[in-house]
């Protein structure tokens, strides 16, 4: 029927009814192999940048343990990456760069518990389509090693007038490869790319992510002889990212983890605190299941994060490692595997951000410290000391006062000397004066060895000079007390040991911190609560064995009692606060024979506080805060039982002993034991207090978690600060 339709009809009529037909219907043809190859290619190597990708993740998969990478042209021109891994058969040489020829996996089912990068079989083939690929190999086994050039999938002689097979070569163990002329065959690709040096830092972008993840692998990076990143396979994660981001990021990293079982998954991350912030875009690397990829859900959230606690435009430094069971990630989603999806990504993402939120709220492992220098008059001169002037005018300008509530006496004296004016018009000069240096009025000092400095020449000679009392030879035999100094030796830090046992005095910043040098480092001290753990110690290593100091007049302990209690109630017990005192009065006396043994606290019959312990040579707690120790010995001891007993006592001695802020008038004088002059509460912290943390303590490792010693300096990183100047 149709023929006698078109045999009916005109030619001219007939012939357009055809031409229309065929512009209506485009006919259906089968591309050729090579022009499919090169499209598949475009899709997966897009620039350099994911050719090294690709390559990486085949010598990761082939158990390398160094990687180094040779970059001419941003890669375009050059890309050659050599690897120490298992290598390549001989044998395998001809399907190397075919598609879909892998050795990871056999079936797709392989796919829901894979762990390794490839599993396609595209890199390699994409590559050979748009670059000339050379391949050298030797695996252990082997005699020598192979050599073959591939082009747009193939085999190809190496030189004109050889066979299109591997030959042997020289070569060592693993793998290198060697692309030439990328992108030659797609003139629109190649010249749609940034400049050679963009290519080239996007490439060093994408190692230096690799390096930090795997430490354990050793990676390089050059281009024409020029080392720009170079890892040891031996090196941390933390070690990575400061010697690849910078000493700036790496001091204010804070470790984060988080796991879960319900949802079979753990998180490892090292983030900046909140101290640490840039205003460039947020630096942020995953990996899922050792695979670099991005995850804008997880992204936004850090983000989200730190805003709350960084300003405005500024971000933080991120690496994450998250690890989750390998049948709950899809990992075939992306061309380039870029992107991964996985089960229970809320939850997941929700357990992140906890973890997250519960470090940066109280887990930043440093401190930024602003000072400000101030210029008063000679009578109101405070400030911080300054590092290297051991000379402190605070000890000769400040007053000089001493504050004794137990025995109801204070004793005040002012002393101001015309140095102090000299000093304040000296700092206030613009204009510099030459200093005149005469030979015969210098003095030889030792900055290590406190007698050595010229304060200790000036300032109570026979304090300093005086040899220290030596900690006693024989300790208590009793066992609760040696079970007591066995618990507290557990606990010690040694890196907070090491610091406070070698240390040099910088100076006071107030009457709570000091600063200390160690080595290189400069370190903020919180010295109330350090000395609390030493005078503990020191008052069970001297058990039954102080020496004392004399309270004069004795102390009356009932009306101090009193006083403590009225503090503590706040002036409302009336009557019945009497009655309270004479109670804990009688209590004490009748424990005065074994305080004054064990304790050297000595309470006459009548009721006098007559003597305290000399727990450190030349030392004498803060008078004022005897009421409340009286008070909380009598009612916090447990006196039914020996070792909590002991270890109460001690307690209460080591919280009246330490360095109390704001305890004193002023916290630039207190006094001496051996002498009635008043000296300065910063020459007791460094000719007493600092001597005694280098003998024999052991700081527990509370003090780490309290932040009681702080790295706030390093001299390696100053002088790197002032290379730049």
């Amino acid at each position: 029927a149709v023929r006698v339709l078109f045999a009916s009809l005109p030619t001219s009529h007939a012939a357009s009814i055809v031409l229309m037909d065929s512009e209506a219907t485009p006919t259906i043809r089968r591309l050729e192999k090579s022009t499919v190859n090169r499209i598949a290619a475009g899709e997966v190597i897009i620039r350099p940048a994911n050719a090294l990708k690709e390559l990486i993740e085949n010598s990761l998969d082939a158990k390398a343990t160094s990687i180094s990478i040779l970059l001419k042209q941003g890669g375009l021109k050059v890309l050659q990456i050599q690897d120490n891994g298992c290598g390549i058969r001989a044998e395998d040489f001809p399907l190397l760069c075919e598609r879909f020829t892998t050795s990871k996996i056999r079936s797709y089912k392989d796919l829901n518990g894979i762990k390794s990068f490839g599993f396609r079989g595209e890199a390699l083939a994409s590559i050979s389509h748009v670059a000339h690929v050379t391949i050298t190999s030797k695996t252990p086994s082997a005699a020598c090693a192979y050599r073959a050039s591939f082009s747009d999938g193939k085999l190809i002689p190496c030189a004109p007038g050889e066979q299109a097979v591997p030959r042997p070569v020289a070569g060592v163990k693993g793998t290198t490869i060697l692309a030439e002329d990328l992108f030659y065959n797609i003139p629109i690709r190649r010249g749609a790319l940034r400049s050679s040096s963009e290519e080239y830092r996007r490439c060093v972008n994408v190692v230096t992510r690799y390096a930090i993840h795997y430490s354990g692998v050793s990676f390089i990076i050059k281009k024409q002889g020029t080392v720009d990143v170079h890892t040891l396979k031996n090196a941390t994660i933390r070690q990575n990212i400061r010697k690849l981001f910078g000493s700036n990021v790496s001091k204010e990293l804070i470790q984060i983890k988080a796991e879960s079982k319900e949802f079979s998954f753990s998180m490892e991350s090292w983030a900046t605190n909140a101290n640490f912030s840039t205003k460039k875009s947020l630096t942020f690397i995953l990996f899922i299941n050792n695979r670099l990829v991005d995850s804008p859900t997880i992204k936004k959230m850090v983000d989200g994060v730190y805003r709350e606690y960084l300003p405005s435009q500024s971000h933080p430094f991120v690496y994450l490692s998250l690890n989750i069971e390998p049948k709950s990630v899809d990992v075939n989603v992306h061309p380039t595997k870029r992107e991964v999806h996985f089960l229970h990504e809320e939850h997941i993402v929700d357990e992140i951000q906890t973890a997250f939120e519960k470090a940066l709220t109280g887990g930043n492992a440093s401190r930024v410290f602003l000072t400000q220098a101030l210029i008063t008059d000679s009578t109101t001169t405070k400030g911080v000391a300054v590092a290297g002037n051991n000379n402190d005018e605070d000890d000769e300008n400040g007053k000089k006062q001493n504050q004794d509530e137990g025995s109801n006496q204070i004793k005040k004296r002012h002393n101001s000397t015309a140095s102090s004016s000299s000093s304040s018009s000296s700092l206030l000069s613009s204009a510099p004066k030459k200093r005149i240096y005469e030979p015969h009025k210098l003095v030889r000092t030792d900055s290590k060895n406190p007698i050595g400095r010229l304060d200790a020449y000036f300032r109570h000679p026979e304090l300093v000079l005086r040899k220290r009392r030596k900690i006693a030879a024989t300790r208590s035999n009793l066992t609760s007390v040696k079970e007591l100094l066995t618990e507290f030796s557990a606990m010690c830090d040694e890196n907070i040991q090491e610091i406070l046992g070698d240390n040099t005095f910088v100076g006071c910043v107030d009457d709570t911190y000091a600063l200390l040098q160690h080595k290189t480092g400069l370190y903020l001290t919180h010295i109330p609560n350090i000395s609390k753990y030493l005078f503990y110690e020191r008052a069970l290593i001297d058990f039954s064995s102080m020496e004392s100091f004399a309270v004069s007049p004795p102390a009356p302990i009932t009306p101090l009692l009193r006083m403590a209690l009225e503090k503590e109630g706040g002036g409302d017990m009336g009557e019945e606060c009497d009655s309270i005192a004479e109670k804990l009065t009688k209590l004490l006396l009748s424990k005065s024979a074994m305080l004054n043994e064990y304790f050297s606290i000595d309470i006459t019959g009548n009721g006098e506080l007559r003597s305290l312990p000399e727990i450190i040579e030349n030392y004498v707690p803060p008078m004022g805060a005897l009421p409340s120790f009286l008070l909380k010995l009598s009612l916090d001891v447990n006196w039914y039982e020996e070792k909590p007993c002991f270890r109460g006592i001690c307690d209460e001695l080591a919280a009246f002993y330490k360095i109390q802020p704001k305890m004193y008038i002023d916290h630039s004088t207190t006094t001496t034991t051996s002498r009635g002059d008043n000296v300065s509460l910063k020459w007791i912290i460094q000719h007493t207090i600092l001597p005694a943390f280098r003998t024999d303590f052991h700081p527990p490792n509370v003090l780490q978690k309290e932040n009681c010693v702080v790295k706030v300096a390093a001299l390696e990183k100053l002088y790197r600060i002032f290379e730049r100047c």
